[in-house]
């Protein structure tokens, strides 16, 4: 059975991901749950947070003796945790899977770091769909060469605080190394106002925000006298609790290293 500690356990996404586990209790155990320091479920049992009864496993604040029962650590909380969470992790030699978004290239470098000790999974998105999407993206933009324009439009709920989302981020990067370009260097997040004709060989990333939309993406690819549209929607966050689960079980068996949800395609 593969032991599974989870962070931001009372948050949303983090409940959804108790409850995947704890569904499937045949071949995985949750082993510990923890919340930031200031919250108020600190103490409480991780059963009675999720309404079904008392389970024995109250929520923690220091993951850092906890995790040793634990085969893999699930985060999705917030940036500003990743430095603790990675120090837990590599501290107790535990492999971590990563769903948080908003890291910047600092972060990066401090996960990439870890890396080298435990193995660790790090996607902007946990669902399969979007993988497969990632894939045909890199595929299409490599096929179709500069004649194609390549817009990425999103859409999220009006709760979300960055944009343009991480998946959306996720999926330009995969457009760019079709194509053997650095995103950065060539990605377009505005337009407004007098702009000039469109610069070839840039990506458009565009953002839309309102009501309760859980999750949007299109990538375009415009060509002459013809266009190709890939979109992905997601109708329930379930998805993503399924795909962290599935991706801690493989990440299980694997060597220190950094991986992506594509990697446990290949299996």
């Amino acid at each position: 059975s593969t032991h599974i500690a989870v962070t931001g356990i009372a948050g949303r996404m983090g409940q959804n991901i108790a409850r995947e586990i704890l569904n499937h209790a045949d071949h995985m155990m949750l082993s510990a749950g923890f919340a930031r320091k200031d919250s108020v479920f600190i103490g409480k049992d991780i059963g009675e947070v999720l309404h079904l009864g008392p389970i024995g496993i109250t929520i923690a604040e220091d993951g850092s003796s906890l995790l040793q029962q634990s085969h893999v650590l699930i985060d999705f909380s917030h940036p500003s945790a990743l430095g603790n969470h990675l120090d837990w992790c590599v501290k107790t030699q535990t492999a971590l899977v990563l769903g948080t978004t908003g890291f910047s290239d600092t972060h990066m470098d401090q996960i990439k770091s870890a890396a080298e000790t435990i193995p660790v999974l790090y996607s902007a998105n946990m669902s399969l769909g979007v993988a497969v999407v990632k894939q045909a993206v890199t595929q299409i933009a490599h096929t179709l060469g500069d004649d194609f324009d390549i817009e990425i439009v999103e859409t999220h709920h009006r709760h979300k605080k960055d944009a343009p989302s991480g998946t959306a981020l996720m999926l330009g990067e995969a457009a760019a190394q079709g194509r053997g370009i650095d995103l950065k260097e060539n990605a377009v997040f505005e337009r407004y106002g007098e702009t000039g004709e469109r610069t070839p060989g840039t990506i458009g990333l565009q953002t839309l925000r309102g009501g309760d939309v859980i999750g949007d993406h299109s990538v375009m690819f415009l060509g002459p006298s013809e266009r190709i549209e890939i979109t992905h929607k997601a109708t329930n966050r379930d998805l993503f609790a399924k795909g962290a689960v599935r991706a801690a079980l493989w990440l299980k068996d694997q060597n220190a290293g950094l991986y992506d949800l594509n990697d446990t395609l290949i299996d």
